[in-house]
């Protein structure tokens, strides 16, 4: 049987050729999982619509260790000092609203 010549049989193809594919398709890949992460994740997070209708905000956070940190939580114009662990979370203090 007889190939015609525009067809390559598979034990000519030149690893060299095949490189180059596989490489110009991971490129291909990556740059859409650039673009997926980058441009269109951010647009579709439902977090960044409704945090201006939050109550309770965490204005910062202070790690301690792995385990504990420290956090500012406002509550309707009220500001607190709430230390978090693993076993739960415990008011350590209240601050001026408009003060740091």
């Amino acid at each position: 049987m007889q190939l015609s010549p525009d067809v390559v049989s598979p034990t000519e193809m030149s690893f060299g050729w095949l490189l180059v594919k596989t490489l110009l398709a991971l490129g291909v890949i990556l740059g859409l999982a650039i673009v997926f992460i980058r441009y269109l994740m951010p647009k579709m997070s439902f977090t960044a619509k409704y945090s201006a209708d939050q109550k309770i905000k965490i204005t910062d956070r202070l790690p301690i260790d792995a385990r504990r940190s420290l956090l500012i939580v406002e509550v309707e114009n009220k500001r607190c000092v709430v230390g978090l662990a693993e076993n739960g979370f415990s008011h350590v203090l209240d601050l001026d609203p408009k003060g740091d």
